[in-house]
């Protein structure tokens, strides 16, 4: 990260640890429009499913008028239900037509462990994992890049998160190269901070999951007791490391071209998307 990179991170409160040189990206990619918020559309649905199919024909008329790979940014806070979104729009894509759409999540361009252990303040560095800093985001975006620039038959491999490990894998997700639609999903798809800023620029369209932070932030506290986490130590956490980076998230979304409600509820009478 460059100097004057590191510094607007530490103003605005990320921590005092050194962020590593990321990737390079391999190869350039066409530069599109930056989005803004002029286009900026609210989705409505009388239930989640709805919702879901809507987008997926959104994003399936996109490709078809296109003729070429789509590529959508979803975005979102902790606990929002971003990920969620993303699998359900390309399951539906996929049942409709089979091997047409793929995801690339941001977690497999987590810092290694050992990697946060080099940065200058260890100790923080994983206890704020999760914050913009403990990513490669110029790897990411080399990996949308890519995705973006591939040629005719070429499969994109990019990594996965392991969470029982704590590490991504390498190469562990193909994207295929009959995929007409991608969705890149993560947290910091609109951050306007470098590098995170070149992401907007190679998509089609990018559409943030809108959800209360208290209600994500009790969605965060239920995941994270729920797998064996002290409530007392989740409570901590969030309001240290989730709440903080959930609120920066927010504060991005005006750079979306749709905003998804993430309340409302799924016709078979589970919950929101969390």
């Amino acid at each position: 990260m460059q100097q004057h990179q590191r510094a607007a991170f530490l103003q605005a409160g990320f921590g005092k640890a050194r962020l590593a040189h990321g990737a390079c990206l391999r190869r350039s990619a066409p530069r599109r429009p930056a989005l803004t918020c002029r286009a900026q559309q609210v989705v409505s649905g009388s239930c989640y499913e709805d919702i879901i199919e809507s987008l997926a024909d959104r994003a399936l008329r996109g490709a078809d008028a296109s003729g070429r790979r789509r590529i959508i940014g979803i975005a979102g806070g902790p606990g929002s239900g971003k990920s969620t979104l993303a699998l359900a729009v390309v399951a539906s894509l996929n049942a409709r037509r089979p091997g047409s759409a793929a995801v690339l999540p941001m977690d497999g361009f987590h810092y290694y462990r050992r990697e946060l252990d080099a940065m200058s303040d260890p100790k923080e560095a994983h206890a704020r994992r999760g914050a913009p800093w403990t990513f490669d985001a110029a790897k990411f975006v080399g990996a949308v890049a890519r995705v973006r620039g591939a040629g005719a038959g070429e499969v994109v491999r990019v990594p996965s998160f392991d969470h029982g490990v704590g590490d991504p894998v390498e190469a562990d997700i193909a994207i295929p190269a009959e995929a007409a639609v991608v969705v890149v999903e993560g947290n910091y798809v609109l951050l306007p901070d470098a590098p995170w800023s070149s992401l907007l620029p190679l998509l089609d369209e990018a559409w943030f999951v809108d959800c209360p932070l208290d209600t994500a932030m009790e969605r965060v506290f239920q995941r994270q007791t729920g797998i064996g986490l002290a409530p007392e130590v989740s409570r901590v956490r969030i309001a240290t490391n989730d709440r903080p980076n959930a609120e920066l998230i927010a504060a991005s979304k005006h750079r979306a071209t749709l905003l998804v409600p993430s309340t409302v509820p799924f016709r078979s009478g589970r919950g929101a998307a969390a």
